[in-house]
């Protein structure tokens, strides 16, 4: 199973919190495949999984696939480390950008900036 759908399977449904706004928790679970190797014996949940949370959360809120085009702030100020409950918030900050805040067990972990990419001009 490719880790873009262990995350759906994983999630809570959507939450809308605003119109532009949406959030998702996830709980994660020692068993993640990505934890054989990102560390064994010592899980940390990888920043790119992170942002992935992210892109789903946002996809399931609008309905529809989105492309990350380019990340302008990221900051991952806690390690996540499983099991946990991840809650992942989505917010428009403007045309096509997005912010993410990412908490773990109610404690803010990580928070992201992002623009939005296409997929006909990569």
């Amino acid at each position: 199973m490719k880790l873009r759908e262990r995350l759906l399977a994983m999630a809570k449904p959507v939450a809308m919190d605003g119109p532009d706004a949406w959030s998702m928790d996830f709980d994660i679970g020692a068993d993640l495949e990505i934890f054989q190797g990102h560390f064994p014996g010592h899980p940390v949940l990888p920043a790119v999984v992170q942002i992935l949370m992210a892109e789903v959360v946002l996809e399931r809120g609008q309905g529809r696939r989105v492309r990350l085009g380019e990340l302008a702030k990221g900051k991952f100020t806690t390690p996540v480390i499983p099991p946990c409950r991840v809650r992942c918030t989505v917010t428009q900050a403007g045309s096509g950008r997005w912010n993410a805040m990412l908490e773990a067990d109610g404690k803010p972990v990580a928070s992201m900036q992002w623009q939005e990419g296409s997929y006909e001009n990569p």
